[in-house]
């Protein structure tokens, strides 16, 4: 699961970055052949390896707990690869949204909508509504913490946006 996130995580931030929502400090262009397919820095990969690693241990400890049905704790392959897709699209559309000039309103309640839509179509369960609602607060927090900790403690920082919610 780690290497999933570690995989998949730079090319997620990656249209971030295409679409101009955020910059890197220091960009590791990601190509071949002279042809960038993303961009990405040496912290992006842990990042999101470790997000994995997070879910994928969250999930079945609080399947347990809510008495989730044993046939609703497995989905087949091709429904999991659905959901994922389904939020490579999120990713990519709030990117696009921002570069054609949508508002920050506008983008945020997309993702909202279509946050609430991805649990309703892909997990009903008890264990998806938690883990909606803690990645909803939990990713927010976490980035809070490299734009604004990260440079406290060390000095420099890592990323920035191009328009920030608040400064």
């Amino acid at each position: 699961m780690a290497g999933c996130g570690a995989a998949l995580g730079p090319c997620l931030d990656g249209y971030h970055s295409a679409f101009g929502v955020l910059k890197y400090t220091n960009p590791i262009p990601i190509g071949l052949g002279g042809v960038k397919f993303l961009e990405t820095d040496w912290w992006v990969p842990p990042m999101f390896s470790l997000a994995a690693v997070i879910l994928a241990v969250s999930y079945p400890v609080l399947d347990s707990l809510f008495g989730v049905e044993v046939a609703k704790r497995s989905p087949s392959g091709p429904w999991i690869l659905s959901c994922i897709a389904y939020f490579c699209f999120q990713y990519w559309s709030s990117g696009l949204l921002f570069s054609q000039g949508a508002s920050l309103p506008t983008i945020n309640l997309s993702l909202a909508v279509t946050a609430v839509a991805c649990v309703a179509l892909f997990d009903r369960t008890p264990t998806g509504l938690v883990m909606a609602i803690v990645t909803g607060v939990a990713g927010p927090l976490v980035e809070l913490g490299l734009l604004l900790g990260w440079p406290e403690v060390t000095g420099s920082k890592l990323y920035s946006y191009s328009q920030p919610d608040f400064a």
